[in-house]
């Protein structure tokens, strides 16, 4: 998804190793009137083969896109002809992001270390904890280790022990 200050818009998103940027049809661009600039040289954009596809002449501006629900980055992406996919996320956002992608059922499993530091900062929480709860040591023996990081939220919903 795209979010804009004015609405949300969504998209379908083509995640591919082969592509050596990341973008954006020409058409999907144009009818949401989209902020971009121009390059100051234009880029080939080449096939498989080498054959030439396109000239890249314009990029968008940064745009806040939404992946996974929890997924929040800023991409700046080509202008292209993509009419069967709005989005095309190249080589260098998989380098970048490396998510650990489930091929059976086309999901993300997990994201790297990179996005728990910079693009899934909303699942952590906004308040520092409390110094008193630092020491407090939460048992994660059962909980899946692709959410271990929200440890720290864990703190502030775990109900208190109850004393006799």
């Amino acid at each position: 998804m795209i979010h804009r200050p004015q609405r949300s818009l969504p998209v379908t998103v083509l995640v591919n190793s082969g592509a050596d940027d990341n973008f954006i049809d020409a058409n999907f661009f144009k009818s949401n009137s989209l902020p971009l600039h121009k390059l100051t040289s234009p880029k080939e954009v080449l096939a498989i083969d080498s054959k030439l596809l396109e000239m890249v002449t314009h990029r968008t501006d940064p745009l806040k896109l939404i992946l996974s629900s929890n997924h929040h980055e800023f991409v700046e992406l080509s202008v292209i002809s993509s009419p069967l996919t709005p989005i095309v996320l190249g080589i260098s956002w998989l380098k970048e992001h490396n998510p650990h992608i489930d091929w059976s059922t086309t999901s993300i499993r997990e994201w790297s270390s990179h996005c728990h530091a910079c693009c899934l900062q909303s699942a952590v929480p906004a308040r520092s904890p409390d110094p008193a709860q630092q020491s407090e040591v939460i048992d994660l023996s059962n909980v899946p280790r692709e959410y271990h990081d929200l440890r720290e939220g864990l703190r502030e919903h775990t109900p208190p022990t109850p004393s006799l």
